[in-house]
């Protein structure tokens, strides 16, 4: 679900108020949900809204990659891990983590919207490294990977 989610972002077809209003349809406040200050974009709650910044931030410590890519695009933040001076193995874990982060990051704009609940910056950061260790586990090669090695990020790859 979150690379499908992924694909529609890089294609532009997820239904941000931007992408609403070049399809002619109306929104209420085209303002971020999450920070409530800039336009809503796929790019901007995704990367440069301030609450996915942060996001992004405390997981590059996690991670121990540069925090702060600059990345202006979706894509371009794709891309970046090729950059990364790191294992194959690592870029394609780096890689699940970006993606399910955006996915997560959505999911936490839409309880917004559509729930009210304002999720907590902390616990979304938590539920990612969660969220990324069942899948990286369950659904790849890397099953001998613990618990307590993947809260450190100390993966021998």
């Amino acid at each position: 679900m979150a690379s499908l989610f992924v694909w529609k972002v890089v294609a532009c077809r997820i239904p941000t108020a931007d992408a609403l209003e070049a399809r002619g349809i109306q929104v209420q406040n085209n303002t971020c949900v999450l920070c409530e200050q800039d336009v809503e974009s796929a790019d901007h709650i995704l990367l440069n809204c301030r609450v996915a910044e942060e996001v992004w931030h405390r997981l590059s410590l996690w991670m121990n990659i540069p925090p702060g890519l600059n990345q202006s695009t979706v894509d371009e933040m794709l891309q970046s891990v090729n950059g990364l001076n790191v294992s194959k193995n690592r870029k394609r874990i780096i890689h699940a983590i970006y993606i399910i982060t955006m996915w997560s990051i959505w999911k936490a704009r839409n309880r917004k919207i559509f729930e009210g609940i304002i999720v907590n910056r902390y616990k979304l950061v938590e539920d990612i490294k969660e969220m990324t260790f069942d899948c990286v586990v369950n659904r790849s090669k890397f099953k001998d990977i613990s618990w307590g090695n993947w809260c450190n990020f100390n993966l021998q790859l």
